[in-house]
């Protein structure tokens, strides 16, 4: 994490102690509130899905075996992972297995910043190594684990930018000045391409694969050493130095997410900040500049994600607790501010953690609650959720200590997010009229059945909404239809053919079977090798693994099919 955040969460810390204004949160963590969120989460997470088995003649068959299995959820419950002290020094597999016991999103902690990217410290910027933030983004596509990128750019202090932005300063430590220093106009000229070309990099290098990014990291908050007060500066670092000063500073914002929007239309852009509804508050600030660069806008916002960072320190309570008005409280004002509830926007908590002590495990509880039974969020990730990582010493909310045993904090989570709030897979036998229903958490469910004698696979997502979702199995082909086929067959997955030889002979059933890098089945569908086959497969964006051929007898199998 950054110093500044480091010095604020201190000062946190030092008045709760000596400022008398220390109240346990715990108490809100009421049965009656846990009643009212159960409620909420019933109402709002789940809905009724009817599934119908149908055949090669399309029509409903009666008597089938349905099995069926969530696979994640639509809610993001992530954190951030970490390259050297998790890959390096624990290794993939054991941190690896460790983080998706908890979590199915994931924010790579420093290796996607432009600092990290950067580090020859020549002028203009060389050529930004992406290794380690390849390394984290590839495990997380092999082990169906979404991604959070951090950050396109930071706009605090000179030397969380690019190693070759630097010389523009002030960064020597002698330097007094708080201001910062204009460029000449060939030196803004040169850090406007800087940026486009960092903007043109991530944005191509990622599309597809990472699903949101924090475009810009902390908008509101601004200082140029290391002693600086944590006051708003506007119009901010990036402001100053491209010229884009308008609109209250909001200019640039605006130009970062246009040109990065116009690279990847499909990925959520994000804007983060600290000290918002943490104890040191500055909600109105940041309602100000959201709303600066929505220009009025309501569901056509430019923002997709408000990043609320959730850095309590020694104070984290839903509650007001002495002078701090309680989280809930803040939020209610941001999103009135705002307007969320006319937009497209959500909240997120970004990077959660604090270091009060004595009930952490209900205070975890007590914010899972609070933000899953809440529509106008969408995800909570935690920043630290392992002993051994920790950016500040007296951390206090992991979930897993430094000698990996789960904490109390941890057993809660899970027993939240990975037992409660998670449709226990089950079977059951379809009806009359070929259906069988259940309701359910939403998110991505895997599917099984025996049609005919043969049996289909398949993915699906039980979408957010109030009616009735209808879902009916992919149809399974006859082994009669196979009989004329032709050499040279080739089928289409989402725009990408893939070739094939089939024996003439060969009358057994040929399916294409999907699979995630990690060996789970995600798809499977039976081809009718009578005619080109185009197929729309319906899967999370990402790399997978496929193969074409008969029960015995692979034709074709290759990794590398990438969906978008």
């Amino acid at each position: 994490m950054t110093f500044q955040k480091i010095r604020f969460v201190t000062l946190s810390f030092f008045l709760c102690i000596t400022g008398g204004i220390f109240v346990s949160s715990t108490a809100s963590l009421t049965a009656q509130w846990k009643q009212e969120t159960d409620a909420k989460i019933e109402q709002l997470r789940k809905r009724n899905c009817v599934i119908t088995a149908m055949n090669a003649q399309s029509q409903p068959v009666p008597g089938v075996t349905v099995t069926i299995k969530q696979l994640n959820h639509h809610f993001g419950f992530g954190a951030s992972l970490c390259w050297d002290s998790g890959f390096v020094k624990i290794g993939k597999t054991e941190y690896g297995d460790l983080f998706k016991k908890y979590f199915e999103w994931a924010t790579p902690e420093n290796e996607l910043k432009w600092y990290y990217n950067d580090t020859t410290g020549g002028q203009p910027c060389t050529t930004a190594c992406y290794d380690h933030g390849d390394s984290i983004v590839n495990w997380c596509l092999a082990n169906d684990v979404r991604v959070r990128g951090h950050n396109l750019f930071w706009n605090e202090r000179v030397e969380f930018q690019a190693y070759c932005a630097r010389p523009y300063g002030p960064y020597d430590p002698d330097d007094s000045s708080r201001d910062v220093k204009a460029l000449t106009p060939d030196e803004q000229t040169q850090f406007i391409h800087e940026m486009s070309v960092r903007i043109n990099d991530l944005m191509t290098r990622y599309c597809g694969k990472v699903k949101h990014w924090d475009a810009i990291n902390e908008i509101v908050h601004f200082t140029t050493d290391n002693d600086g007060a944590r006051v708003v500066k506007v119009p901010g670092l990036l402001a100053t130095w491209t010229g884009k000063t308008g609109n209250g500073g909001a200019e640039v914002f605006n130009w970062i997410m246009d040109t990065a929007r116009a690279l990847d239309p499909n990925v959520k852009l994000c804007v983060n900040e600290y000290n918002i509804i943490e104890q040191s508050h500055q909600e109105s600030d940041y309602v100000s500049m959201i709303q600066k660069i929505n220009t009025g806008a309501a569901a056509n916002a430019k923002i997709d994600i408000i990043g609320l960072e959730g850095h309590f320190g020694g104070m984290v309570s839903r509650t007001q607790s002495g002078s701090y008005p309680g989280y809930e409280a803040l939020i209610n004002t941001i999103a009135t501010g705002v307007d969320i509830k006319n937009t497209a926007m959500q909240f997120w908590f970004t990077e959660v953690d604090w270091n009060q002590a004595g009930g952490t495990a209900d205070k975890m509880e007590e914010l899972l609650r609070f933000a899953y039974s809440r529509e106008d969020f969408g995800g909570l990730l935690l920043w630290i959720w392992w002993g051994g990582r920790l950016w500040r010493e007296d951390l206090t909310s992991f979930l897993v200590d430094k000698e990996m045993n789960e904490t109390e904090t941890g057993a809660r989570w899970r027993s939240l997010v990975k037992d409660a709030w998670m449709t226990k897979e089950f079977t059951a036998t379809t009806d009359a009229n070929g259906k069988c229903s259940f309701r359910g958490f939403q998110g991505d469910y895997l599917v099984t059945m025996t049609i005919d004698g043969i049996p289909v696979s398949a993915v699906f997502t039980l979408t957010p909404g109030t009616d009735t979702l209808r879902w009916s199995s992919p149809i399974p082909s006859s082994t009669m239809r196979f009989k004329n086929a032709m050499n040279g067959n080739s089928i289409t997955v989402n725009g990408k053919k893939l070739c094939f030889n089939h024996p003439l002979s060969q009358t057994e059933p040929v399916f294409l079977s999907i699979y995630t890098l990690s060996g789970r089945l995600m798809m499977q569908k039976p081809l009718d090798l009578t005619k080109e086959k185009v197929i729309s497969a319906n899967l999370p964006t990402g790399c997978y693994f496929y193969r074409i051929g008969t029960r015995s007898k692979t034709y074709r199998s290759q990794v590398g099919l990438e969906l978008r």
